[in-house]
């Protein structure tokens, strides 16, 4: 999931902005730079329900349940 992915999800950047307690430009910032703070995925997770291994790949794998 790129940053786009992730501002759709979130309902557009200042309803990102607003889940991830940034002004919109710093969303803004992350579009250009092409990924989301981890400090900040974190967060968004906790708001929205986004996953984050979807959010940071390079950062999170995802969970496999065992059983």
């Amino acid at each position: 999931m790129d940053v786009e992915q992730v501002i759709a999800a979130a309902g557009g950047t200042i309803a990102l902005a607003e889940a991830a307690g940034v002004d919109r430009t710093t969303v803004l910032y992350w579009r250009s730079r092409g990924r989301i703070p981890v400090e900040r995925a974190l967060r968004i997770n906790e708001e929205l329900g986004i996953p984050l291994h979807e959010m940071r790949p390079d950062v999170w794998k995802p969970f496999a349940a065992v059983g």
